[in-house]
């Protein structure tokens, strides 16, 4: 989560390689996890849909965990505070 304002940083993939690892435990969280690494490893992928389906794997990650997030938006998962452009743009 430390890192998703660059989806495709050295630390997000090093984070995201490390899931399968961390939650070989839950079904619900490995499952979401390969159906987002099939969709990036699609050559033809749907960016908006990409998205989706890492925030369904860092839902069912907050659940296996017993966070709630109810009270949580998509838009919660998908803007990071601080990005890095926005640092680059002082």
């Amino acid at each position: 989560m430390g890192n998703r304002f660059d989806f495709h940083s050295q630390r997000f993939v090093e984070a995201l390689n490390q899931v399968p690892v961390v939650y070989y435990e839950s079904k619900e969280v490995i499952a979401a996890f390969k159906i987002y690494q099939e969709h990036c490893m699609n050559p033809v992928r749907n960016e908006a849909l990409g998205i989706q389906k890492l925030i369904d794997l860092f839902k069912a990650m907050y659940k296996h965990l017993n966070i709630d997030t109810e009270p949580l938006t998509d838009n919660f998962f998908r803007s990071p505070f601080g990005t890095r452009d926005d640092k680059e743009k002082k």
